[in-house]
């Protein structure tokens, strides 16, 4: 049978309402009011990881905008707009889509290149408030 090791003094000097507890491996009176002020400081601490949380998940929909596969969609548009003879083609864009597959450039600048694409990105992904995740390949 376990045993509790507890100081005669302690036990005489309680309180009524102490409560024993094991804290740090040794046996200390308490009360439910020092409890309640732990619990307390344990929930706001509980609290600011929800916030902290919420904004880790308002940053992801950020990066999930800004994914490659929807970049290479619209890229992939542009082309075939220059092919079809819609629009001019444009030197500095040669290549825009390797460099972003291979993180030389972020999503974000690549967009920024040209009007076009910036313009059909921002039609496509920007200001869908629908979306929210990547689409399933």
């Amino acid at each position: 049978m376990a045993e509790i090791n507890i100081e005669l003094k302690e036990y005489v000097n309680a309180k009524d309402g102490s409560l024993l507890i094991r804290k740090n491996g040794k046996w200390v009176l308490t009360n439910f009011e020092e409890l309640n002020k732990e619990n307390q400081k344990k929930l706001s601490e509980i609290d600011n990881l929800k916030i902290e949380l919420k904004a880790v998940e308002d940053n992801a929909k950020h990066y999930v905008v800004y994914a490659k596969s929807h970049f290479l969609v619209v890229f992939n548009y542009y082309k075939i707009k220059i092919l079809a003879g819609e629009i001019d083609y444009d030197e500095e864009l040669v290549g825009l889509d390797e460099k972003v597959i291979s993180d030389e450039i972020s999503v974000e600048e690549a967009v920024n290149k040209n009007d076009f694409i910036k313009s059909v990105y921002e039609k496509l992904y920007l200001n869908n408030k629908e979306l929210k995740e990547f689409p399933e390949v």
